[in-house]
């Protein structure tokens, strides 16, 4: 009873009839709180919070102080639970209002760790922004390097073959926006979710002759971070070059429960972790951001997915 009537309390200093400086107060508190799973748990509970959350969010101009980024950072975290997802998902057109920032990012990489979160979410960018993925594309290419959260909400739009078919549209040049980003030695998530969106792509077997060709060069781009900075000489290059003739393997495709097996617009559900940030230096993340998965998964994957059964 004493945590609900402080979530109440709470709710009450985040809305607008409190000032800037409460609200951006109560959005520290909040974002503590969002740190600890059972705070979360809480927070997810409350739509009247998430609303409260979400339109503090959206508050701009220097007058506001650091009460937005907070707020924002805040749902991140709480996306990751479930009981969360359908009050964020019903906000949908106010959270994409907040991309490409990071934590919008985040949040919605989380909320589209299942399939028809992830349909909802495409569908969404779609009608809300008439450049729809291209929208998040344009991020990958700005003056300061692109959020890590794009590459796991790419990854998780590519699950979808709508989102790989937006993803391979020629004129957009997606895939040789991804590429430097699979070498990027700053961020392992950046480079995680690059990986796994082009992995995604791959899937749509009738793109791989313009992929492998000079237009896209996606070979090469893939191998080099596998080859290591060390030279290899020529004759032992001759020794270890595996003969042209050898036979090809094929690696078939997964399909969730219920779904014809070999269908790849059916991307398997892994299990992972979803992403959780800290809020201060007193805030211990719960979870990791990193996607874990057996060496029999061959199918088109979601960032963070979460266990099926």
């Amino acid at each position: 009873m004493a945590a609900e009537a402080a979530l109440e309390e709470l709710t009450v200093l985040l809305g607008p009839s409190a000032g800037a400086a409460v609200r951006a107060g109560a959005a520290e508190a909040a974002l503590a709180l969002s740190g600890d799973p059972e705070g979360r748990r809480l927070l997810a509970a409350r739509p009247e919070a998430l609303r409260a959350l979400l339109g503090l969010a959206e508050v701009s101009g220097p007058e506001v102080g650091p009460g937005p980024g907070a707020a924002l950072r805040c749902l991140q975290n709480v996306s990751a639970e479930a009981e969360a997802r359908e009050p964020l998902l019903a906000a949908l057109p106010a959270v994409l209002r907040l991309l490409p920032a990071g934590p919008a990012c985040g949040l919605l990489a989380n909320l589209s760790r299942e399939r028809g979160a992830a349909q909802r979410v495409l569908n969404g960018l779609e009608r809300e922004n008439r450049a729809g993925v291209e929208a998040l594309l344009r991020a990958l290419e700005g003056p300061r390097p692109p959020p890590p959260e794009l590459a796991a909400l790419l990854c998780n739009l590519s699950g979808l073959p709508e989102g790989r078919r937006a993803l391979l549209e020629r004129s957009r040049c997606a895939v040789r926006r991804l590429l430097p980003l699979v070498g990027d030695a700053e961020s392992a998530v950046l480079r995680r979710g690059a990986v796994g969106t082009l992995r995604n792509c791959c899937f749509e077997h009738e793109h791989h002759e313009w992929l492998l060709s000079d237009a896209v060069d996606l070979l090469p781009s893939l191998l080099l971070p596998l080859a290591g900075p060390e030279e290899i000489p020529e004759e032992e290059m001759e020794r270890e070059c595996v003969s042209e003739h050898g036979g090809a393997m094929g690696l078939g495709v997964m399909g969730l429960g219920g779904h014809g097996a070999g269908d790849p617009g059916d991307p398997m559900v892994i299990p992972g972790d979803p992403m959780v940030t800290p809020g201060d230096p007193m805030v211990t993340p719960s979870v990791s951001m990193v996607t874990r998965r057996s060496h029999s998964d061959f199918s088109p994957s979601l960032w963070g997915a979460q266990s099926s059964d």
